[in-house]
């Protein structure tokens, strides 16, 4: 079934998401009791984009493909808006402009069929891999062993509450990941967010963007 056109809506007044501070000096604390669960992570996506200049597109695309939509909150649960990109931005708000930039393109050269649109989508949103690849998460349980967060394993707060952690410890990587790290973590990034149809149209309508 073919999903709806993607239509546009009037901009409403910027919201300034808040900087996340750049890990550069070393590490930083977050409290789980502080993390957002699920519904505060949807309640953010639609405050980040308010007045900025892909907020009529990212409202259109949500609206019209809500599998895109469900895929970014997926992306928000295990990353949460506190994840700093280098610039000290949240790189949920990152990955949000450049899959959104991405349709926006995709539409501007003709190509807004479905497949290209929700393809080109998620290249964007996946985009943030090799940055998420760069930090590091560990808290200690209620055991007092120390446990580090494997990527996509679980929802960053549902992982911290159910082995009794109460502070995350955040680091940089004191190494860059390689390649086919970054391989397999996209590809294990893909299946966590999206359904097997958007990931064959990735494959297919956006594999190299």
């Amino acid at each position: 079934m073919t999903r709806n056109t993607v239509l546009s809506f009037p901009s409403r007044r910027a919201v300034q998401a808040p900087p996340q501070r750049p890990l550069e000096a070393g590490c930083a604390v977050w409290l789980v009791a502080e993390l957002p669960d699920e519904r505060q992570c949807g309640e953010w996506l639609d405050q980040v984009i308010l007045g900025t200049p892909h907020e009529s597109m990212a409202m259109s695309l949500w609206r019209n493909q809500p599998n895109l939509r469900q895929s970014t909150e997926k992306l928000a649960s295990f990353i949460t808006p506190k994840w700093p990109a280098a610039s000290g931005a949240p790189l949920l708000q990152v990955a949000v402009e450049r899959a959104v930039t991405r349709a926006q393109q995709a539409i501007e050269q003709g190509q807004a069929f479905e497949g290209r649109l929700v393809g080109v989508y998620l290249y964007g949103l996946l985009a943030v891999v090799s940055e998420i690849a760069q930090v590091v998460l560990r808290g200690e349980d209620r055991d007092g062993q120390l446990r580090r967060w494997e990527y996509f394993s679980q929802p960053l707060l549902y992982w911290a509450r159910q082995h009794g952690i109460e502070r995350v410890l955040v680091q940089r990587a004191e190494t860059p990941p390689s390649e086919v790290v970054l391989t397999g973590l996209r590809t294990h990034m893909t299946a966590c967010l999206t359904d097997p149809v958007d990931a064959g149209y990735l494959a297919k309508h956006a594999g190299q963007g």
